[in-house]
């Protein structure tokens, strides 16, 4: 799923498809993490295309986004930034999208849903007997 707000704030959800890679970047030793995203499919010509986000994120973001392994499934606010650069083999210009992360929020794995919501409703409910007049209405 994406969505892009009015300020230009993009908002992400989707599964990782290896786990994030982290490295010391820069004269000031700044952390850097980045990741792809599969946020969706797409159908090209009858098939289904997937749509991969590339991102990234600094410092301390990058320290916790560096704990994120292949499948973990994340929601993400940024913003597109945009990068031009030359390739080193052709000579071509060449532009680069990525999601500069601001905020990443890990969701839970379909199992931990499952067990959440079957612990929520054995201690929030309790069992009538409709047989037995206990209805409360």
């Amino acid at each position: 799923m994406q969505t892009k707000f009015k300020d230009g704030t993009v908002m992400v959800t989707g599964f990782l498809s290896k786990d994030a890679e982290s490295r010391t970047v820069g004269e000031k030793n700044s952390t850097l993490t980045t990741f792809g995203l599969k946020v969706g499919d797409r159908e090209v010509n009858g098939e289904k295309q997937p749509i991969w986000v590339n991102c990234q994120c600094w410092h301390d973001l990058a320290r916790f986004a560096a704990n994120l392994k292949k499948f973990d499934r994340v929601l993400i606010f940024g913003t597109i930034k945009t990068d031009e650069y030359t390739d080193k083999n052709t000579g071509e210009a060449k532009t680069s999208n990525k999601l500069e992360c601001e905020i990443i929020i890990p969701q839970p794995k379909a199992d931990g849903v499952a067990q959440i919501a079957n612990r929520a409703a054995k201690e929030r409910f309790e069992e009538l007997d409709i047989n037995e007049g206990d209805l409360p209405f």
